[in-house]
C-alpha cells in the first residue's frame, strides 16, 4: 500500500525503482514508511530499544533481526545468544514487555516486519560482521540438531548420513515421542525452509543439505510438497558446492520420492537415474538400493 501511494505520487517512477529499495534492506524501512517519517519512525523504535535497560536483552534483539525465519522461540533466541534456554526467555519476555516482540501462542514470539527491519539494522551497526556469523552458525547448529533429534524420534531405524546422528543417540531425548516430534517440525516448517536456504547462502551447505536430509519425517508422513521441493532443490545445490556425491544422491532420491508422491513419474525417473548414477554399484550400496527403489516404483 505505501509503495503504491509512492508510485501514484511520483507517475514518472518506474516500478522497478520500488522494487530495488523495497530489496535493499538498507532503504526498505524508510520505503515503507515514507522518507517524510522515516526520521520519526526510527526515533520511536529508537526510543523502545534504547529503554530496554538489559544489555543482554538489547543485543537479543539485535541477533534476532538475524534470523531467516517467521518466529521463534526460547531454544532459538538461545542459540542466537549462546546463553541457556531459560535466560533466554526471561530476556525474550523483557523484549515483549518493551513492544519490540509480539508475543504468540506456545511461547512463541515474532517481530513486526518494520521491527524486524530496525533490529537488522541495528545488528549491522553494533556487532561485528564475525559476531554476525557466528550467531547464524549457532543458529544454523541449534535448528539441525534440534531435527536430527525430532528426525531420530519419529523414525529411529532409517540409515542417515549426516554426522549429528550418534551424538544424539547417545544423548538425553529430546523428545516426549513420535506426536511430540512432528508436532515441533510441523511448528518449524517454514522456519527450517528459510534456515536451509539461508545456510547455503551464508555458505554452510553442508548443514544446508543435512537439515533437509533430518527433515524427511516431516515430508514423507505430512507431505508439504511445496516445502519438500524448495528445501531439497536448495540442498542438493548445497550438497553440489561441497562436492559430496553421496549427500547429492541422497538429495536427488528424496526429489524424486516427492515427484513420484505427485504423479510425475518422468521427473522421479530423472531424479532416481541420476542418483543412480552418482551411487555406482558398489560405492554406496544404501545410496545405490534408495535410488533403484524409487526407480523401480517410478518405471512400475
Amino acid at each position: 500500500c505505501a509503495s503504491g501511494v509512492r508510485l501514484a505520487a511520483r507517475r514518472r517512477w518506474p516500478i522497478a525503482r520500488v522494487v530495488r529499495e523495497l530489496t535493499d534492506e538498507t532503504r526498505r524501512l524508510a520505503t515503507l514508511v515514507g522518507d517524510e517519517d522515516d526520521a520519526s519512525v526510527q526515533a520511536v523504535f529508537n526510543a523502545s530499544y534504547g529503554a530496554v535497560p538489559d544489555e543482554a536483552a538489547r543485543r537479543l534483539y539485535r541477533l534476532l533481526g538475524l534470523h531467516p525465519g517467521t518466529d521463534f522461540e526460547a531454544g532459538a533466541a538461545a542459540a542466537l545468544l549462546g546463553v541457556g534456554a531459560g535466560e533466554a526467555a526471561h530476556l525474550l519476555d523483557l523484549l515483549a514487555g518493551a513492544n519490540l516482540l509480539q508475543e504468540g501462542p506456545g511461547d512463541r514470539y515474532h517481530f513486526h516486519d518494520l521491527v524486524r527491519l530496525h533490529a537488522r539494522g541495528e545488528a549491522g551497526v553494533s556487532e561485528s560482521a564475525a559476531g554476525r556469523a557466528a550467531a547464524v552458525r549457532r543458529l544454523t547448529d541449534w535448528y539441525l540438531r534440534t531435527a536430527v533429534a525430532a528426525d531420530l524420534t519419529v523414525m529411529p531405524g532409517r540409515w542417515h548420513l549426516g554426522g549429528h546422528y550418534d551424538e544424539a543417540r547417545r544423548g538425553a531425548a529430546a523428545f516426549d515421542d513420535r506426536e511430540d516430534a512432528l508436532g515441533w517440525f510441523e511448528r518449524e516448517r517454514v522456519n527450517l525452509v528459510a534456515v536451509v536456504e539461508n545456510a547455503h547462502g551464508e555458505g554452510l551447505h553442508e548443514a544446508a543439505w543435512q537439515l533437509c536430509e533430518a527433515m524427511w519425517p516431516l515430508f514423507l508422513l505430512r507431505k508439504h510438497y511445496g516445502s519438500w521441493l524448495e528445501s531439497h532443490e536448495v540442498g542438493l545445490a548445497a550438497a553440489r558446492e561441497c562436492g559430496d556425491a553421496k549427500a547429492e544422491a541422497r538429495m536427488l532420491t528424496a526429489l524424486g520420492m516427492a515427484h513420484l508422491d505427485r504423479r510425475d513419474f518422468p521427473a522421479a525417473i530423472d531424479h532416481n537415474g541420476r542418483a543412480l548414477r552418482l551411487d555406482p554399484p558398489g560405492g554406496h550400496p544404501l545410496g545405490e538400493a534408495s535410488a533403484l527403489e524409487g526407480l523401480g516404483v517410478a518405471e512400475l
